[in-house]
């Protein structure tokens, strides 16, 4: 069995960017509409200009009476008319060549890695991949593989992007915390993440198998310091989770508790919803912060958040919202008290009274009014005195957390081009090309006031005519 991808490279205009997608097998809009999986910025284009049609490894495409026509090879189409690899393609005056990748499927027993890797069983199946566990025939131990899905593991600047991730993440070792081994990528193989096998079964799937389909908090209350335990050490080294959840949380033969995923699912999340234009079926959503959820940079405090909407959901069988529009909700509406949604399913309410303060506090929208470290989270699980300020702490906020937010209000307004070029860039160049907008924009505001106010450029402010 195979699977097939589309490749679709769209050629540079005048005053355009050469921009490249990689689909999966469906029908895919071409045009300038927002929802198109290949968005042209061509005034020329269509909102809706054409469709390509992607079905066991052969291309269609359709125009779909656009102004400026569709063309194949230099003839204008009409109907649904079949196109070959790396046939060319105009959409008006766009140029569009299209590649298919033939990827062969996974099997036991296959061995990968330039054969250091023989894969025994599948372990889970998502749109972000597929986890299998492998036997190391170097090492002769057991390891778990995560392979990219195809269209991730097709684009650099995503791969890119995954790779300075687990960087990051290799470097945590903790007993609650999923050891990352390192990104491979074999030439000629599908990329995959090898990492530490855990042979037990994660939260989402135990609380099922719980009576009422939930756990009682003093069930939960060990496995939650295990858990601040792994937060504040991968928190210390500036390594933030993004992508908390029951499902991330597994539990090995001995009852240990372990943090999977870290730093590398929502990575992997938000750089495939780029490359395939698809919107994340995967949940994690459900336990998203407001701030996360609008792009700020990534804080402890998103973790915190994710931490009560998960509590929420092992101790009332839901999260926080779980229905409609969550993004919305997440965004604009308090969320419902653990208290009401125990009462509305008529579960006997155990849970501690500080317990329920703590994750009304920790699901606030605002990131201030939350737990501010998995250290105070603790503190205030177990009814122990806050840990003492550090000097750090009773000065000044810090630095770094002034910048973010001048950075996150600054891409907030960025047009969406700009923004998608800023961040296909590394940590270090955002940072210098952010600066250097703050103070073309400073200049610019100064040059308009001292024309207006003084009728002499600079002259209004701390510089004066030359």
């Amino acid at each position: 069995m195979t699977q097939h991808l589309l490749h679709v490279f769209v050629q540079p205009a005048a005053g355009q960017e050469a921009a490249q997608f990689c689909l999966p097998e469906g029908e895919h809009l071409v045009g300038r509409d927002a929802a198109a999986a290949i968005p042209l910025h061509s005034e020329s284009v269509s909102r809706r200009h054409a469709l390509l049609i992607f079905q066991s490894g052969q291309i269609a495409v359709e125009d779909l009476r656009s102004g400026a026509g569709t063309l194949v090879d230099g003839t204008p189409i009409t109907g649904r008319v079949s196109v070959a690899s790396n046939q060319s393609l105009c959409f008006g005056p766009v140029q569009v060549v299209l590649q298919v990748q033939t990827i062969a499927a996974l099997a036991a027993q296959t061995v990968v890695g330039q054969g250091r890797y023989q894969l025994l069983r599948m372990l889970g199946r998502g749109g972000r991949g597929e986890v299998w566990q492998a036997q190391d025939l170097q090492l002769a131990e057991v390891v778990a593989l995560k392979f990219l899905a195809p269209e991730l593991a097709a684009d650099p600047s995503a791969l890119a992007e995954l790779k300075r991730e687990t960087q990051k993440s290799r470097r945590l070792t903790h007993p609650n915390i999923i050891r990352l081994h390192d990104l491979v990528q074999p030439p000629g193989e599908a990329a995959f993440i090898a990492l530490e096998f855990i042979d037990g079964m994660d939260l989402s799937a135990m609380r099922l198998h719980q009576p009422q389909e939930r756990f009682a908090w003093a069930e939960l209350e060990p496995l939650m310091v295990q858990l601040c335990d792994a937060l504040e050490c991968a928190h210390a080294q500036q390594v933030i989770h993004r992508d908390l959840k029951p499902a991330n949380l597994m539990l090995d033969m001995q009852g240990r508790l372990k943090l999977a995923d870290f730093g590398i699912a929502a990575t992997m999340a938000d750089s495939l919803n780029r490359v395939s234009v698809q919107p994340d079926g995967s949940g994690t959503v459900l336990y998203m912060s407001p701030q996360q959820m609008m792009g700020e940079p990534p804080r402890a405090t998103d973790d915190l958040y994710a931490l009560g909407a998960t509590l929420c959901e092992l101790l009332a069988g839901c999260a926080p919202f779980y229905t409609g529009d969550i993004q919305s909700q997440v965004l604009h509406r308090t969320a419902p008290p653990l208290r009401e949604q125990l009462a509305a399913q008529h579960i006997a309410d155990e849970v501690p009274e500080h317990i329920h303060q703590l994750i009304d506090a920790c699901l606030a929208k605002d990131a201030a009014q939350r737990p501010q470290s998995a250290v105070e989270f603790r503190a205030r699980m177990l009814q122990q005195p806050p840990p003492a300020p550090t000097q750090a702490d009773a000065t000044a906020p810090r630095s770094e957390d002034t910048w973010e937010k001048a950075e996150a209000a600054l891409r907030r307004v960025m047009p969406a081009p700009v923004r998608k070029w800023l961040e296909n860039h590394p940590p270090r160049a955002r940072e210098f090309y952010t600066l250097g907008a703050i103070v073309a924009a400073w200049l610019a505001v100064e040059a308009v006031i001292s024309l207006l106010v003084r009728e002499n450029l600079f002259g209004h402010g701390i510089f004066r005519p030359f």
